[in-house]
């Protein structure tokens, strides 16, 4: 039913916005302009509706919608005074409103409640525009702690998706480029929604949602809520991380542009690239890499089961690429089209936007690989590779979204998003291997395509009957896939002679097949009450994940002596001439714990209030949250064994919070915050499904017996606005958890990757924002701003004397207290940004430092992995020629690389080199 109602919304969407162009005016105001903007509250940042807005002095005049929106069209050119009035709120007057020939004026607009009648506030127009003023305004207004990115700020960065423009948000970082990290909270701590809707994970080994799936040319803004609200779900404990598409623009517009990208490291050089598919450029495999259709589906390909003929043509079914070969890399290539357009069918209001997104770039990295076993300063590592890994990454991103208004007071908004990402990676590492006492060389070829589909319907009703009762209804459908077909990878050994051959090692000869299906079905309702100044909120939800996991392995074995054929090139000895009945043999090598389903049901409903009590507000209420999750193993073959331990929590929680603000004076907030919030165990985590990524590398394995954790936050900040754009603010923040769950690492019989609950631990630490214009302090540089922010964290974890595996096993662990991984120590975010007065200039340099952080949790004799610092040093400039547009960007201008450390040697090092961009965008029609 969830997909049927989101397929009808979607053709509802393309069939309405199809008329509305057939049926629209003439795109150009024919010599006028006009006005549009957004109407809110300034004390709750909420929409007002019904608000009456007039042109001084002339006949025009509009009224806000459920969204606070308003536009009044066909105004002549001149510059005018725009006066805002609404029962209960000082009226405002802003000045200097240029109506432009052919343009549309963006003008967002504040108002304050007040008990008697003010005489009129008169503002400017520059000081009432802008999206930084809207999320000052915003953050300004929020009953909670937040922070923000715009559209305005994101432009002014080099970033292409929102992984790049949230590492600039304070207290933010984001780990291997797209796993979000909130006051040094990963994972399960820290979550994100679009538009406000729960999205599913395309990462199977983590419950994040890959943030680089979102290109930055589709977003409007990026709001980061760092204390808990019980109308959110009460998994999250650094934060919530709300992604905002584009919005309307108002009347008709489209925008038009094209990007081009050189990096020092790869642009014109050479890298490794491998014969893939007809699509590839698409990000989706056309057939080449799948499963061929001879291997059966319901038969595990082992000698015992199919004839010698049978496995002799599967084994010969299989691509024979196997290796990477040289190849010269070109220079990057992006473009991006939106539409948007208003119209009146059949006496209702409708607005559409589509847009569409596509990249296509190239990275090769040096690599440095080694793995350590002891924390002793002489011993030699365990492997010690050195190599180089060529990736082409493909996105491409399709949105669409209708308002239908079909009075001031209801609304219908249908939400369709599309996103696809693949990453084409092939990889050589060589060098020595203590297990093997030689040398080794080691190649892959590895395809990995994930996509996201998140549809929403939800309605907006403004009840006047009850005083104004306000209820909101979504209805939400969201897939996530990760599909990695044929990953291919070989291991040849050094022998005496100085010449390599061929190895039958775990990982060589290897044929890796694994696809996720997550799923998301949700619903939501709440209502809204006025009561007085404040409101009074009740509401429920309930949100269906599941996840289907599938594997399958293959690998190529010696069926006698290779004699010289072991030393030829991968590609010329996995040829069919040399598979059963001559010198290999395939044999499946999919186990039991390779494939699994999970499954989520989570229920809540939820009270709070928001009550306004002079200077003091306070908004606060409970949250009851069950939530019900299973992991089953299952055995893709009936070989009659026992079942496989599956895992299964049901926990229901009380999840309270109270948020308290004092403003003694307008510019000036006073916060405090306590809430209680959890954190699951991931599918991922709990899954017995095991994995190598290299030769000698981890052996990455699941804990069925993981249980959630509890978690204790305290929060204080205090905020000043001097200037409608300007902040300083401090902040500070403790949490208490129980039984966090880590990820740690033990040397075993193999070196071992899994997880556990510790005892315990404590996480504390302070944020310092400022924003402003250089004008207050030097006149000669007003045409300049900065911004920065500084995080500092503190955590102390107890580990315990002891892991706890499935089935009451119990492994015997030295404890020690150390940091949360994934949590730096500080991290530091800088701008400079110059704007010219004509407005068509802007020039940005922006600086962004993490410290040290835990990658790998060591335990034992094994010592920590740790991620080094990075100096990120980018500079943007962006220059306006009327309805053209050109945007210069310089990127990692430091060359700084990724450095990984154990017992300080360098254990992995990737460069990344300096990349440096260009685009053309075009406006057109109504702007």
């Amino acid at each position: 039913m969830p997909r049927r109602l989101m397929r009808v919304g979607l053709v509802a969407t393309l069939v309405v916005f199809a008329t509305a162009q057939a049926g629209a005016q003439d795109p150009t105001l024919e010599g006028m302009g006009g006005i549009r903007g957004r109407i809110v509250d300034a004390s709750t940042g909420q929409p007002l509706s019904r608000v009456q807005v007039f042109v001084e002095g002339t006949p025009w005049s509009g009224a806000t919608d459920l969204n606070g929106r308003y536009t009044i069209g066909r105004i002549p050119t001149g510059v005018y005074r725009v006066i805002v009035r609404q029962i209960g709120y000082t009226p405002k007057t802003v000045t200097g409103v240029v109506v432009a020939t052919d343009e549309v004026v963006s003008l967002d607009i504040t108002l304050s409640a007040s008990v008697i009648q003010l005489s009129t506030i008169e503002v400017s127009a520059e000081v009432e525009r802008g999206s930084a003023l809207a999320l000052i305004d915003h953050r300004k207004a929020a009953s909670v702690l937040t922070n923000a990115i715009g559209s305005e700020e994101i432009g002014r960065s080099p970033d292409s998706d929102a992984a790049g423009a949230l590492k600039r948000v304070t207290g933010v970082t984001i780990v291997e480029d797209r796993s979000l990290v909130i006051r040094g909270l990963q994972g399960r701590y820290s979550s994100a929604r679009l538009n406000g809707a729960p999205l599913p994970s395309t990462d199977p080994d983590r419950n994040s949602v890959p943030l680089d799936l979102f290109p930055s040319a589709m977003l409007e803004s990026i709001v980061a809520m760092k204390t808990y609200t019980p109308d959110q779900p009460g998994d999250y404990t650094g934060g919530v991380v709300d992604i905002r598409t584009k919005d309307f623009p108002g009347g008709r517009s489209a925008k038009l542009s094209f990007g081009t990208s050189w990096n020092s490291n790869t642009s014109f050089k050479d890298g490794l690239r491998y014969q893939g598919g007809d699509l590839d450029f698409l990000g989706v495999d056309d057939g080449t890499r799948a499963i061929p259709d001879l291997v059966p589906t319901d038969i595990k390909v082992i000698d015992a089961l199919v004839g010698d003929q049978q496995l002799q043509d599967i084994g010969r079914s299989f691509s024979s690429v196997w290796e990477p070969r040289p190849n010269t890399q070109p220079v990057n290539q992006s473009a991006s089209l939106s539409l948007a357009d208003q119209t009146n069918i059949l006496g209702t209001d409708v607005s559409l936007l589509a847009a569409g997104t596509y990249s296509n770039s190239y990275s090769t990295k040096d690599l440095i690989e080694r793995i350590l076993v002891t924390a002793a300063a002489d011993e030699e590592p365990e492997t010690d590779y050195t190599g180089a890994v060529t990736e082409r990454t493909v996105r491409w991103s399709l949105f669409g979204r209708s308002n239908l208004l079909f009075s001031p007071t209801h609304q219908l908004t249908v939400r369709s998003l599309y996103t696809r990402t693949s990453d084409d990676q092939a990889r050589e590492l060589a060098g020595y291997n203590r297990d093997r006492n030689t040398n080794l060389q080691n190649y892959r070829l590895r395809f990995i395509s994930r996509s996201m589909w998140s549809n929403t319907v939800e309605g907006d009703h403004l009840l006047g009957m009850l005083g104004d009762t306000r209820f909101h209804w979504r209805a939400g459908y969201a897939r996530a896939t990760s599909d990695e077909p044929d990953r291919r990878e070989v291991v040849y050994e050094e022998i005496a002679d100085g010449r390599f051959i061929w190895r039958e090692l775990t990982n060589s000869g290897l044929r890796y097949f694994t696809s996720l299906a997550d799923r998301d079905y949700s619903g939501s309702a709440d209502v809204t009450v006025p009561v007085g100044r404040g409101e009074f909120k009740l509401g429920g939800l309930y949100l269906d994940k599941d996840r289907d996991f599938f594997t399958r392995r293959f690998r190529y074995r010696t069926r006698g002596p290779l004699g010289n054929a072991a030393f030829m090139s991968p590609d010329q000895l996995f040829s069919s001439d040399h598979i059963a009945p001559n010198l290999l043999e395939l044999e499946e090598d999919t186990r039991r714990t390779d494939n699994y389903d999970a499954d989520q049901r989570t229920r809540a409903a939820y009270a709070m209030v928001d009550l306004p009590i002079d200077i003091l507000r306070i908004s606060g209420g409970v949250r009851l949250e069950n939530v019900e999750q299973t992991v089953i193993p299952y055995d893709l073959f009936d070989l009659g064994l026992p079942a496989v331990d599956s895992a299964r929590i049901d926990n229901t929680d009380a999840l309270p919070a109270i948020n308290i603000t004092v403003a003694p004076t307008d510019a000036i907030n006073v916060r405090a915050a306590f809430s209680r919030t959890v954190a699951r165990p991931e599918f991922r985590e709990q899954a017995p499904f095991d994995f190598v990524d290299f030769a000698g590398g981890f052996l990455q394995v699941g804990n069925p017996a993981l249980v959630r954790s509890s978690i204790l936050n305290y929060d204080l900040r205090v905020e000043w606005f001097p200037e409608p754009t300007s902040l300083v603010a401090v902040s500070g923040f403790y949490k208490d958890f129980d039984h966090p769950i880590e990820q740690i690492v033990f040397p075993s019989s193999e070196l071992i990757s899994t997880w556990d609950n510790n005892e315990s631990a404590s996480l504390y630490g302070a944020e310092i924002e400022l924003r402003t214009s250089l004008r207050p302090f030097v006149d000669a540089l007003e045409n300049f701003s900065i911004a920065g922010n500084l995080t500092l964290v503190h955590s102390r974890v107890q580990s315990k004397d002891s892991l706890q595996l499935s089935g009451g096993e119990s492994i015997a662990i030295t404890p020690r207290e150390r940091a949360l991984q994934g949590q730096s120590p500080y991290v530091i975010n800088g701008s400079l940004t110059y704007f010219h007065p004509s407005g068509r200039t802007t020039i940005t340099a922006l600086f962004n430092r993490f410290g040290q952080r835990i990658d790998k949790v060591g335990t034992q004799v094994l010592p920590d992995v740790f991620e080094n610092p990075i100096n990120q040093l980018d500079m943007v400039v962006q220059q306006g020629f009327g309805r053209v547009s050109l945007r210069l960007a310089g990127s990692n201008l430091m060359n700084a690389d990724a450095v990984y450390e154990q017992a300080g040697q360098v254990v992995r090092r990737a460069t990344r080199g300096r990349s440096v961009s260009a685009s053309l965008s075009f406006g057109l029609g109504s702007t």
